[in-house]
C-alpha cells in the first residue's frame, strides 16, 4: 500500500513539473531587422538558384493590404504622397518572408541553410524590374499589421523608409506557421522612373462611400490629364493636378476602377487603381441646381416659359426610384403638376402660383424632390433646389439671341 502511494505521488509530481515547464516556455519574441535601401540600380549579379523568382500565394492578403494602408496613413499625416501597392513587390516580399521561415533565418539577404545565395536587392530585382530605387523593412514575431507597423515606426531607420517621399510603390509579404519567430513580415519599397501611379483613398482596400480622393503622380512631368470610371467615358482633358478630392465612383457594390491618362505634348502614359465599394446607392439626377422665373406684368409673359418641365432620373443605376415633390413656402408660391412620380418616365411641371405674380418684387423659396422608395442610402435620397420668382412692371429692353445648331 505504501509503495503504491509512493508511485502515485511520483506520477503527480512529474505531471506538475511538465505543466510548469510548459507554462514558463516563452513565446517567440518580436524582432525587426536593420532597414536597407538602394538609391541606384545595382549591377546585374548571378541569378542564384536560392532566389530565382517564385510567385508565392498570399496566406493573408488582408493583413498585407492593411500594412499598406497603415503605412500610407503615416505618410498622409505629414503630407507625403501615398504609395501604390505593386503586385511584383508583393511577390518579392512574400518570397522572402516564406524563405526566412522555411530556412529559419532572419536577414535581408537570402540564405540556403548557412550559405548566402543572393543579396536582398538582387532578390527584389528578380521580381521588380526597371527600378531606380529600392528599400526594405523586415520583422518577425508580430501578430498583427498594427503591431508590426508600430514597431517599424518606432525605429528611426525603418520609419525613414516608410516616410521616404522618393518611393512611389510598395509590396508586403506576410507568412506564418514555422521558424523561430513563427510570423514573418517583409515590406518592399520601389520607384520606377517611367511609372506614375494613381492611388485611391490612400490605397484603402474598400470604401462605403462612392466619393473618393485620388492622388496622381507626375507633378512637373505632365501638363494634362483625363479620368474615367471602369470602362466608361473619359472626362475632357484638363490641367494636371496631383490631388482630386470628391471623385464619384458608380454607386454599385463591387470592384471599381479609376483610370488616368497623362500627356505632355505628344508624350502620354496611363495608370489605374481599384477599390472595393461595399454599398450600392441611388442618386437623383437630371435636376437643375436652381430655378429662376421672371414675369413681365405689362405683357403677361413669364420667362423662360410658362412652366418648367423636370424629369428626375437615377443617375447611378437603372433602378426605378419613386419620388415626392414639396414646395417651401407651402402656399401661394409654386404650383406643381404632380407631387409624386417614378423615374425615369414621369415628368413634373413647375410654375409660379398666380398669387406670386401679383406684386412687383422677388420671392424666394425651394423645391425639394426626395426618393421615397428605396430610401437607402440617405445621402443620395433628396435634392433641394433654390427657386427665385421675380416680378417687374415692364422689361424696358429685350435682347434676342440667335439659336445655332452645331
Amino acid at each position: 500500500m505504501r509503495e503504491h502511494m509512493k508511485r502515485i505521488f511520483l506520477f503527480l509530481s512529474l505531471i506538475l513539473w511538465v505543466f510548469i515547464a510548459i507554462a514558463q516556455t516563452p513565446l517567440p519574441e518580436e524582432v525587426i531587422g536593420e532597414p536597407v535601401m538602394l538609391d541606384t540600380p545595382s549591377q546585374p549579379g548571378l541569378l542564384f538558384t536560392g532566389c530565382t523568382r517564385v510567385n508565392v500565394a498570399p496566406m493573408n492578403d488582408a493583413y498585407e493590404h492593411r500594412v499598406v494602408e497603415l503605412s500610407n496613413i503615416e505618410r498622409d499625416k505629414l503630407g507625403i504622397p501615398p504609395l501604390k501597392r505593386n503586385t511584383d513587390l508583393d511577390y518579392a516580399g512574400r518570397f522572402h518572408s516564406k524563405d526566412m521561415m522555411d530556412e529559419d533565418y532572419f536577414d535581408h539577404n537570402s540564405y540556403d541553410g548557412e550559405t548566402q545565395v543572393c543579396l536582398w536587392y538582387t532578390r527584389v530585382g528578380n521580381f521588380y524590374t526597371g527600378y531606380s530605387s529600392l528599400a526594405e523593412n523586415i520583422a518577425a514575431g508580430h501578430s498583427t499589421p498594427e503591431a508590426v507597423v508600430e514597431a517599424w515606426m518606432n525605429s528611426p531607420g525603418h520609419k525613414a523608409n516608410i516616410l521616404d517621399s522618393n518611393y512611389r510603390e510598395i509590396g508586403v509579404g506576410y507568412t506564418y506557421g514555422g521558424g523561430t519567430y513563427y510570423r514573418y513580415w517583409t515590406q518592399d519599397f520601389g520607384t520606377r522612373s517611367s511609372v506614375y501611379p494613381i492611388v485611391i483613398n490612400l490605397e484603402a482596400a474598400q470604401t462605403a462611400s462612392p466619393d473618393v480622393n485620388l492622388y496622381i503622380y507626375g507633378k512637373g512631368k505632365w501638363s494634362e490629364m483625363r479620368l474615367r470610371n471602369d470602362s466608361g467615358t473619359w472626362t475632357a482633358w484638363m490641367p494636371f493636378q496631383e490631388r482630386v478630392n470628391g471623385w464619384s465612383l458608380p454607386w454599385i457594390a463591387g470592384t471599381r476602377t479609376v483610370s488616368v491618362e497623362l500627356r505632355s505634348g505628344t508624350t502620354t502614359t496611363s495608370a489605374s487603381d481599384t477599390i472595393t465599394l461595399t454599398t450600392s446607392g441611388n442618386r437623383l439626377g437630371n435636376l437643375p441646381d436652381s430655378i429662376t422665373f421672371l414675369y413681365d406684368k405689362s405683357t403677361g409673359t413669364l420667362y423662360p416659359s410658362a412652366s418648367l418641365a423636370l424629369q428626375p432620373t437615377n443617375s447611378l443605376n437603372s433602378t426605378p426610384l419613386t419620388w415626392s415633390a414639396a414646395v417651401n413656402p407651402t402656399s401661394n408660391f409654386l404650383q406643381l403638376s404632380r407631387t409624386s412620380g417614378t423615374t425615369p418616365n414621369d415628368t413634373l411641371l413647375v410654375m409660379p402660383h398666380a398669387s406670386t405674380l401679383q406684386n412687383v418684387g422677388t420671392t424666394l423659396g425651394t423645391l425639394t424632390i426626395a426618393i421615397t422608395n428605396p430610401v437607402y442610402p440617405p445621402e443620395g435620397s433628396s435634392k433641394t433646389i433654390p427657386v427665385r420668382v421675380s416680378v417687374v412692371n415692364s422689361l424696358n429692353a429685350r435682347v434676342y439671341l440667335p439659336a445655332v445648331l452645331r
